[in-house]
């Protein structure tokens, strides 16, 4: 009994439970008894919340990168805007941008009308200085995502007359052969 003792003293409730099925073999003690009793029930319930751990990690870190790829999807388009590229505009969507609808405020058009008016018109003979404000990402299942955000900045025209640009824009997204591509785009009003 006083050997059982010195082991507790020695390794404490960690040891007990740890070492305590084993030492209760050998020893046949009551305080060890205790402690292989104590690591028969919590040792299933560590298991279920280590395991319920790491699933909560994996999916937490697979929507950190999902959203991490939209971000980084949605800032390329937005620089296709800056830089007047329709070209890589055109690479972001999907293939079927003559179904695709580009809505702004209450108009419909296709994105493959669209990217045709800006690449004829030099996008419309204005130039921007915009950037993301406020995104909000919402993940619609593993292989569609959706972001909500405003542009803000600056448009200026072919006169050269400058003003402050706000509206608000949907993207939505769907995984296509492993890269995400742009599936539709709403447009608000101005702000």
């Amino acid at each position: 009994m006083g050997e059982c003792f010195r082991l507790f003293g020695l390794f404490g409730w960690f040891g007990c439970f740890f070492f305590g099925p084993v030492i209760a073999l050998t020893l046949r003690c009551p305080v060890t008894k205790l402690c292989s009793d104590m690591t028969r029930t919590l040792f299933p319930l560590l298991l279920i919340f280590a395991l319920s751990a790491s699933v909560s990690a994996q999916t937490s870190s697979a929507k950190v990168g999902t959203d991490g790829i939209i971000l980084k999807r949605t800032n390329q388009w937005v620089d296709t805007w800056n830089q007047r590229d329709v070209k890589r505009m055109r690479a972001l969507h999907a293939e079927d941008i003559e179904s695709q609808f580009y809505a702004i405020g209450g108009n419909f058009s296709t994105v493959e009308k669209l990217l045709k008016d800006i690449e004829s018109t030099n996008f419309f003979g204005l130039k921007w200085a915009i950037k993301i404000a406020d995104p909000h990402i919402r993940t619609l299942s593993s292989n569609s995502a959706l972001i909500v955000f405003r542009l803000i900045g600056k448009e200026t025209n072919s006169k050269g007359a400058t003003r402050d640009f706000s509206e608000c824009f949907t993207l939505v997204f769907q995984r296509i052969r492993q890269d995400w591509k742009i599936v539709h785009v709403h447009d608000s009003s101005r702000l």
